[in-house]
């Protein structure tokens, strides 16, 4: 059973719908749906102005049914489980206290009624660093963007400008003197830095991608040690992952770990690593299980090795078409003795250390706006 959209009321109390859906939701039962009538989407009920906590499921399975296209065809089964979803969604909302609001203008003389929500508003420490962030790019970056993309020379007056500023190292925690900024924060400052040159702001949000497997994986050694530095002075890091025949697939990685006593004996290439050839130190993940058909998150390990590691050999700058001030090379790991301390986790945790990396610090390279 169907009814014409035109002759549908224009606002369907809870009830109305309910009665609707007892008498159009059996299992075997299938709805034809008029090519002719409209379908708007399911929003639409919510901004009818009801309250949303009075829809109930059968109300929701009725009007997925009468205007949700399903090839033409809307069973009743696969209503039932898009309702489920939307009643979910709906009921999370009405716990928030949020109430749908109409269209409508109001009538005249109606008193206005403030509701619970999100705001948007940049609180005072964001609009500082937002504006200090875009003074910076203004004034020192953009003047001089033209000329380091030409050359592709490493932009350091600008790094250790930034890191004076407190515009780089954002993620780092407090206890080992950085300014533990959220994700949102740090979005902010990269999207104004990013305005003034994104060469210059990839070799500056690179030191994020390094450090953030010790920020979510280091102990407090590890954590003081090696981000403790980089709040005493402008020094870069490294996030060592890609290999010359493995990217996305970190599965194919080849470089590997063999332990031999206390230590880890490194051999391996990575390829394509940003301040590859500037860093005090690297995040690197090497596969630790030699048998091939070990799964994924079980067979690799993370390191920190640092830089000037016997056997550590840096390969030529790469000429990038763009961001070409950004410092892109290969590193080889050859007979490179890794300390046990230097292991993050334990053996067999460096794939989810590194997915987990990617969370924090995907958001704000995507603030770009590339």
């Amino acid at each position: 059973m169907d009814i014409p959209f035109k002759q549908r009321p224009a606002l369907l109390s809870p009830a109305s719908l309910n009665a609707h859906a007892r008498r159009c939701s059996r299992v075997t039962m299938s709805v034809q749906i008029p090519k002719s009538s409209p379908r708007p989407r399911w929003a639409g009920l919510v901004r009818s102005g009801h309250v949303v906590q009075g829809v109930g499921l059968s109300a929701v399975t009725w009007f997925l049914c009468h205007q949700k296209s399903f090839s033409g065809r809307c069973s009743s089964e696969a209503a039932v489980m898009s309702a489920l979803r939307v009643t979910r969604v709906l009921q999370n909302i009405a716990k928030t206290g949020w109430r749908s609001q109409s269209t409508a203008p109001q009538a005249a003389g109606a008193a206005a009624t403030s509701h619970p929500g999100f705001s948007f508003e940049l609180n005072e420490q964001q609009k500082e660093f937002q504006a200090t962030a875009r003074k910076f790019a203004r004034e020192e970056i953009i003047p001089v963007a033209g000329n380091y993309d030409k050359t592709g020379e490493y932009p350091v007056p600008l790094i250790k400008r930034a890191w004076e500023l407190g515009l780089m190292n954002g993620h780092i925690p407090e206890h080992c003197g950085g300014l533990n900024l959220g994700i949102f924060d740090t979005c902010l400052i990269t999207e104004e830095i990013a305005y003034g040159c994104t060469g210059i702001q990839t070799a500056i949000e690179a030191n994020s991608l390094g450090q953030m497997p010790v920020i979510i994986a280091g102990n407090e050694a590890q954590q003081k040690k090696y981000l403790g530095r980089m709040t005493e002075e402008p020094l870069m890091c490294a996030y060592c992952v890609t290999e010359p025949g493995a990217g996305s697939d970190v599965a194919g990685l080849k470089t590997r770990a063999e332990k031999k006593g206390n230590d880890y004996i490194i051999n391996g290439q990575k390829m394509w690593i940003t301040n590859g050839g500037k860093a005090n130190w690297y995040f690197l993940l090497a596969r630790t299980n030699p048998d091939p058909k070990a799964p994924t998150g079980k067979a690799f390990t993370g390191f920190i090795v640092d830089a000037d590691s016997p056997g550590v050999q840096i390969g030529r700058k790469e000429m990038n078409m763009g961001q070409r001030c950004s410092d892109t090379r290969g590193i080889v790991f050859e007979d490179v003795r890794v300390p046990a301390e230097n292991v993050l986790i334990g053996e067999g945790a460096g794939f989810k250390i590194a997915m987990g990396a990617f969370d924090k610090t995907r958001p704000p390279v995507r603030s770009w706006g590339q």
